[in-house]
């Protein structure tokens, strides 16, 4: 099992993946996947559960519209050396726009007009649903929201 959201036509729908197939999450449909997370891990339990109206066409597409993304780099010797850069006191941090988040077979478009060639990584992405300082003061990681792949292209 595992929580998405998905296309059909025009519209985005917060939706839960059982052995291949897509249901629609009892929710309303303008209502994000992002807001369904929110509403805490025994609800989402539910509503999975409870879905069983099979979506006939949905496309897989970015689970979640992040507000931001900070990116960390140059944090590990093999790529810095790789880079042929010198290392660093500390990795860099720099941030990238919340459009960068494509879908599961999603076109990666690159203008060819603003670089010669393109390289790929792969990167670890931590999704964090609240502030570092509210789980802190509620005593947990409550806020986390899991540990995905994210793949980026590398102009190099």
């Amino acid at each position: 099992m595992r929580l998405g959201t998905v296309r059909v036509g025009e519209s985005r729908l917060a939706a839960v993946e059982r052995e291949g197939h897509w249901y629609a999450l009892e929710v309303s449909a303008s209502t994000p996947l992002e807001a369904v997370l929110a509403s805490g891990a025994g609800r989402v339990a539910r509503l999975a559960a409870s879905a069983t109206e099979p979506i006939e066409g949905a496309v897989p597409v970015a689970p979640l519209r992040p507000g931001k993304i900070v990116a960390i780099g140059l944090n590990y010797l093999d790529h810095i050396r790789e880079a042929g850069m010198d290392r660093p006191e500390r990795p860099l941090m720099f941030a990238k726009f919340p459009s960068s988040v494509i879908g599961p077979g999603e076109e990666i478009v690159v203008d060819d007009e603003l670089t010669e060639r393109v390289d790929w990584e792969v990167e670890l992405a931590a999704v964090i649903g609240s502030p570092p300082q509210a789980r802190r003061r509620e005593g947990g990681p409550g806020g986390d929201r899991g540990i995905h792949r994210g793949q980026r292209r590398l102009r190099p």
